[in-house]
């Protein structure tokens, strides 16, 4: 019932993307790696702070590798929600109707 009431009533960014882009799933994937990878490049930063050490060689090269990993993922995130936007038109509108509107029967399942 619930996926029936998500497909009539669907709103957000996977209803504007449904049928109109191939990479809304490498898009969705991407941010959640890039927010667990923010979040453990803040754990490491705060830990070292409270602990009130210094970073030795070897930590910091592991949180300058973490820190760079984090960055390309969220470079990567921008990149597909960029081509989502400005390639296939994905969730724009104009004069209040979408210039590129989702597409139900991409997902119909009466075959």
């Amino acid at each position: 019932m619930r996926r029936i009431e998500k497909e009539i009533f669907g709103t957000g960014p996977e209803h504007d993307a449904r049928g109109n882009t191939n990479v809304f799933e490498y898009h969705e994937s991407l941010a959640d790696i890039a927010t667990v990878l923010a979040f453990l490049v803040v754990a490491f930063r705060v830990f070292f702070i409270f602990k009130k050490k210094e970073f030795h060689k070897a930590s910091l090269v592991m949180y300058c590798l973490l820190t760079l990993i984090c960055s390309a993922s969220i470079f990567a995130v921008g990149y597909f929600g960029g081509k989502m936007v400005y390639d296939q038109g994905v969730g724009v509108k104009m004069d209040g109707k979408y210039v590129n509107p989702p597409k139900t029967e991409a997902f119909n399942h009466d075959n």
